[in-house]
């Protein structure tokens, strides 16, 4: 949704309001409307998150902008790449960049 965490966990503890872009985006991840989503009458079972859930490790650039997250296969795959040799890694960039 391109907010930091900080900003989420403020929209949370009533420290902070979201623009009317974050609410559509909250709103469209969440699958309720914007009247649901405001005026807080929202059940549990009644969320739907638009993404599949998976467990994600959060990480942020210095300067706050860009925020990934990335699955633990994501994080290994990174993980290995850094400790492939020379060659493997560009044979890796070939495969990852051809067009099917």
């Amino acid at each position: 949704m391109n907010i930091t965490r900080q900003a989420y966990s403020h929209y949370e503890q009533a420290l902070r309001e979201p623009d009317l872009n974050t609410l559509v985006h909250l709103s469209r991840f969440y699958q309720v409307t914007l009247d649901e989503l405001i005026a807080g009458n929202i059940h549990a079972d009644q969320i739907r998150e638009s993404m599949p859930i998976y467990k994600y490790r959060h990480s942020e650039t210095v300067d706050h902008i860009h925020t990934l997250y990335l699955t633990d296969q994501e994080v290994n795959l990174i993980e290995n790449f850094r400790d492939a040799s020379e060659n493997d890694r560009q044979m890796l960039l070939i495969f990852l960049n051809r067009k099917p």
